[in-house]
């Protein structure tokens, strides 16, 4: 007997399985119409957190429809969460790659459009994909392009950067970001590097970055600069090889900053393949440095090469500055000691950081230029000094004190660390649970929690209360009260609660103020321009008001001459009645409309 679900989706057969999910092809008893539904894979159905999330972003992703967008259409729960999606008849973009090989130029950048397209309108959403992949976009039985796996992508973001203890990846490494290897926090520009590395795939038929081991590929993504497609298949458009150039970049900032850029300049690209218009802020800067260099060695050329060449006859300088020299090898031995050798062959150590998984750290792991090549004293050689491996075994640190953890992740380099507190019975300060667990990878600048324990007080409901009942249902809490303020409610008596700044039946871990709004005066919104005249010098005018509700208020008193105009307030908007005194004496009564 088939699965039914919530009695209404009817479970036919598995299309397509995930790290996290299985897809079902699926009947909607209802309407008839054939479905795919997504159910969260066993081994996840009973974390609350991971369901909670779960259904949390399926509910978001709903708000996204587009036509390259694969509709979400219902979230539910029947023992599991699930989501139901529409059917895509169709091939998913890897299995087109892997038939084909690769795709020619103008079709693949057709589709890199779609997928933009889809992309700019779930950007202008806030919603970030964070798993763009040829898995996760399908074409249908008519050319048309789906991107797949909204919401998914943004509960599975931790997965996707976290290595697992033998070393192998949840999510997608091939096309994550350097920021996602790293740990940090994905948004638009991320999804726009996925995208260069798919379109990468589409032009050549392979990726820019494999290996054997999920880590070395995130550290490549990381470190190294990919192959150019035009190295691997010299036919293809000059364009394309400078658009990726730009949405491979390792910095955010030096790539496209939004789909609808990246999409002009494929479009550009189609009428004008041979490229010289995409903008790259570091060839900019270096083309400018360059001109610079060159406009003022031009200058300086003339005016110093007499006196050079005297200099250097005369005093035997080129003998010293100008000497040919061999340059030494200087990889595998610590920084001082590199620069040390080069310095005894007058040559001028540069030296950057980055890290390695295979040079221990603090010695170098490269040299440019290379060793026993020829030099001349006074030139540059760079050298890449390791700063270890990136990659850590996490430790165990349940159990432990809250300072004993943090001092422990500090002498691994694991700083972005959040500590959580949450109620407990155990000793306040004693950790209780750890992400990522024991013996799993982390990049040295990934997340990590701990989750520590902590007394609590839930937070009470006060409104309704007077000042003095809220001090008291606030004694022997861990809250304080904070700033009290004035508002106005209608429906509720002068003087008590109507909000407070920290949401009710909510916990608080160490000591906290609450703000409290009381309720005042009805607030005087609306208001009408009065103007009249005094006929005598220092006249006492006092004016008095009458509300539609009938409610009669002075409103004004003071000594006027001559011509006088003032607005007026009411909290109540309609015709008002207007009684102006002069000494007394009622000198005028009209109506004005408080608007």
């Amino acid at each position: 007997m088939q699965r039914v679900l919530s009695g209404r989706y009817e479970l036919i057969e598995i299309v397509g399985t995930g790290g996290m999910a299985i897809v079902y092809r699926a009947l909607d008893q209802k309407t008839g119409r054939e479905v795919a539904v997504k159910l969260l894979r066993p081994e996840f159905e009973r974390d609350e957190e991971f369901v909670r999330r779960f259904s949390h972003e399926a509910k978001a992703a709903a708000q996204v429809a587009h036509e390259n967008i694969v509709n979400m259409l219902d979230v539910g729960f029947d023992g599991v969460p699930y989501i139901v999606m529409e059917f895509v008849r169709g091939q998913t973009l890897k299995d087109l790659i892997r038939s084909v090989g690769s795709i020619p130029p103008r079709q693949a950048v057709a589709m890199a459009l779609r997928i933009l397209a889809a992309l700019d309108h779930a950007h202008r959403n806030n919603i970030v994909h964070r798993d763009i992949k040829p898995q996760n976009i399908l074409v249908d039985e008519n050319g048309m392009i789906k991107v797949a796996d909204f919401g998914i992508a943004r509960l599975t973001t931790s997965a996707t950067m976290t290595a697992t203890g033998d070393g192998s990846f949840f999510g997608s490494v091939h096309y994550i970001s350097p920021e996602q290897a790293r740990g940090e926090k994905a948004d638009e520009k991320s999804d726009l590097y996925s995208v260069g590395v798919v379109l990468y795939e589409m032009l050549t038929g392979q990726v820019p970055f494999d290996s054997e081991s999920a880590v070395s590929i995130a550290i490549k993504h990381i470190g190294e600069t990919p192959r150019s497609i035009r190295e691997l298949k010299p036919e293809l458009p000059r364009a394309l090889e400078q658009i990726l150039q730009k949405a491979l970049s390792k910095d955010p900032a030096d790539r496209y900053q939004s789909a609808s850029e990246m999409a002009a300049d494929l479009k550009r690209s189609l009428t004008n393949p041979r490229g010289g218009f995409v903008r790259n802020p570091v060839m900019d800067a270096q083309r400018r440095k360059a001109r610079v260099r060159n406009a003022l060695a031009g200058l300086l050329l003339a005016a110093v090469l007499g006196a050079m060449v005297l200099i250097i006859v005369k005093t035997g300088v080129f003998d010293h500055y100008f000497y040919g020299v061999t340059v030494p090898s200087v990889v595998n031995v610590s920084e001082e000691d590199a620069l040390r050798s080069l310095s005894a062959f007058h040559l001028v150590g540069e030296a950057t950081q980055e890290y390695s998984d295979t040079v221990e750290k603090g010695l170098v792991i490269s040299q440019e230029p290379a060793a026993e090549s020829e030099a001349m004293q006074g030139d540059t050689v760079r050298i890449v000094v390791s700063l270890g491996s990136q990659w850590v075994a996490m430790p165990k640190v349940t159990g432990q004190s809250e300072e004993a953890a943090l001092a422990a992740l500090n002498a691994l380099e694991l700083t972005n660390v959040s500590v959580e507190r949450v109620p407990s019975d155990y000793t306040p300060g004693l950790v209780l649970e750890q992400e990522p667990e024991a013996g799993e990878w982390v990049s040295k600048m990934g997340e990590c929690v701990i989750r520590v324990s902590s007394m609590s007080s839930v937070v009470p409901d006060l409104r309704g209360y007077t000042l003095e009942a809220a001090r008291a249902a606030l004694e022997g809490t861990m809250l304080s009260l904070g700033e009290i303020t004035e508002g106005y409610d209608a429906s509720l008596p002068d003087g008590v609660v109507i909000d407070q700044s920290l949401e009710a039946k909510t916990s608080v871990f160490e000591e906290t103020t609450i703000d409290l709004v009381l309720n005042g005066e009805r607030p005087e919104r609306y208001s009408a321009l009065v103007s009249f005249s005094v006929p005598l010098a220092d006249m006492e005018v006092s004016i008095v008001v009458t509300a539609p509700s009938g409610e009669e208020s002075e409103k004004f008193r003071q000594v006027c001459s001559g011509q006088v105009q003032i607005s007026l307030s009411s909290a109540e908007s309609g015709e008002h009645r207007v009684q102006i005194y002069m000494d007394g004496k009622l000198m005028r009564d009209d109506f004005y409309d408080f608007q």
